[in-house]
């Protein structure tokens, strides 16, 4: 019962219904099959100024929708620390699980991402490991899976961001099947992640392809002779209805693929943004922004801190949308960033830096438009993957 005597409501309420998994096979709990739930720490004083040693692995390193360790923001602790700690320290086939903060629940397997270098969690991450690797691999899949996710996002406890503890992992109860249906699941499961894997392979090679291309082609002319700078401002204010909406955190980098969800309500949006077409280039100015150029497939508004570019040689957007990416153009940017709070550029500093003409060979613009393709056929790859993982768990569990 509630007592609404006390001053103080100390309870806690979940509105979230608890899952029931109809399965052939019965429930066990996570704890009674996994011999190893711990966590690993940090010096004191954090690790934010040592620059090597052994790799200390947080929930940033978890990527949030492949299941994958991303290693591009590298942290450390150092050697003699790593050596005398008695938890935390990672194999290969462990399995990293985030605890709490925003990426609770989330999940990865630590394949061979760290080529033999020492690693340990922090004390935002559970390492869990079996002494079974077939296992291993089933319950890592399981745990991605949306099935895992929702099992996971239900023993979440605590106030603002919460988290999970040891007590209610190890309670947490899954489907075992055979040991025969656990390794079709595992087979399947990473013949879909090496289709990734090589579909990333494909994006990379593609990408450093259409760098040296673009920055094969000579500089002589100015930016404001190929494109247009677009200055249409709207008044949200004025509007009512939805609206395609991109800020620069849709906006990916190295890519200039959109994610999240750009449609927005206009009541949502507080000031004036600039209003962009199909065929536009999008190019965010903000400093730690500078890579990431998007060609629009629509029309819509977008943030004030990105430049609206409208190609003069429509035929040619692709191709300039990479030259925007190359590290060449970058460079020249950076070079007219200024500001201390928000170091950003503008259309002003930027208009006559020197980028190729409009009369650059057709072939080399279809070049980039097929690689571009390439690149679109693989990114579908990995986006279809964990939805054909789900399916697999689904049809045999």
């Amino acid at each position: 019962m509630l007592n609404f005597s006390r001053v103080d409501f100390d309870k806690i309420i979940s509105l979230n219904p608890q899952q029931n998994i109809e399965t052939q096979w019965p429930l066990v709990k996570l704890g009674d099959e996994i011999e190893t739930i711990e966590t690993g720490n940090r010096p004191e004083g954090g690790v934010e100024n040592i620059s090597g040693g052994a790799w200390s692995l947080g929930g940033e390193h978890i990527h949030p929708t492949t299941g994958m360790v991303n290693l591009s923001t590298p942290k450390y602790v150092p050697l003699d620390f790593y050596h005398g700690s008695s938890r935390g320290i990672l194999q290969e086939n462990d399995i990293l699980l985030c605890k709490d903060g925003a990426l609770t629940g989330k999940i990865a397997l630590l394949r061979e991402e760290l080529n033999n270098e020492k690693a340990m969690v922090n004390e935002h991450v559970f390492l869990l490991r079996c002494v079974s690797r077939l296992k291993q691999l089933y319950i890592f899949y399981f745990l991605f899976s949306e099935n895992g996710q929702n099992l996971l996002k239900q023993n979440v406890t605590g106030s603002a961001q919460g988290g999970i503890n040891s007590t209610n992992l190890k309670e947490i109860k899954i489907p075992l099947p055979s040991i025969q249906i656990q390794q079709r699941i595992s087979d399947e499961c990473e013949a879909i992640d090496q289709e990734a894997d090589q579909a990333r392979q494909t994006i990379t090679n593609s990408k450093q392809r259409i760098e040296e291309v673009v920055s094969s082609v000579g500089k002589t002319s100015m930016l404001n002779e190929i494109v247009d700078r677009v200055s249409d401002i709207i008044n949200p204010k004025e509007e009512n209805g939805s609206v395609y909406y991109v800020g620069l955190e849709n906006i990916e980098s190295q890519t200039g693929a959109l994610q999240g969800n750009p449609q927005s309500d206009f009541s949502m949006i507080k000031s004036n943004k600039n209003v962009f077409r199909k065929g536009d280039i999008l190019y965010g100015k903000l400093r730690p922004n500078l890579n990431k150029v998007h060609l629009a497939q629509g029309d819509g508004i977008c943030s004030t801190d990105i430049l609206v570019f409208r190609p003069y040689n429509p035929n040619l957007a692709t191709f300039y949308k990479y030259y925007f990416l190359s590290e060449g153009f970058n460079s020249e940017v950076i070079k007219t960033v200024s500001g201390q709070q928000f170091p950003r550029t503008s259309w002003e500093k930027i208009n006559r830096i020197l980028v190729p003409s409009l009369d650059i060979p057709q072939r080399l613009s279809v070049q980039v438009e097929q690689l571009e393709a390439k690149i679109t056929q693989a990114q579908t790859v990995i986006d279809n993957a964990t939805e054909r993982k789900n399916a697999i768990l689904a049809k045999y569990l």
